[in-house]
């Protein structure tokens, strides 16, 4: 499954990729790891592939979504320790293809803006839902 979801995002495979996490929960995981990876074309790769999946799913799967959504804020937390610096733009991301279900999460980033590391990313994230829902 991880050689999988990584072939189809390396290719930009989203129809399939939709098809793999629909019958494969655990895949998210597997997506949500590309985010910390050292190739960064392959990170931004996967924030993409996030933003396509909530937008694919979020109607047919709404709370999928939000508890992926939840755990992509946890990980931001400073107490998680697991913060990467792409997981800020997947949020914005997600946000911005979905944000009729995920549009509540866009102020928990606010507080990326005050890490150093993150924020250039939850700079993007904001920049990113902007374009679509400037009212958020």
């Amino acid at each position: 499954m991880k050689e999988l979801v990584d072939a189809l995002v390396r290719a930009r495979g989203w129809n399939r990729l939709v098809e793999v996490v629909r019958a494969h929960r655990k895949a998210w995981g597997y997506l949500i790891r590309l985010l910390y990876v050292e190739d960064e074309a392959l990170g931004w790769q996967a924030v993409e592939a996030c933003g396509r999946l909530m937008g694919a799913l979020a109607t047919s799967q709404p709370d999928v979504c939000r508890e992926v959504v939840r755990r992509l804020l946890w990980a931001l937390n400073e107490e998680s320790g697991t913060a990467g610096r792409l997981v800020a733009p997947a949020v914005g991301e997600a946000i911005a293809c979905a944000p009729e279900i995920l549009g509540d999460f866009a102020d928990a980033l606010v507080p990326a803006l005050e890490e150093p590391y993150l924020q250039a990313g939850a700079a993007w994230a904001f920049g990113r839902i902007g374009q679509v829902r400037p009212d958020l």
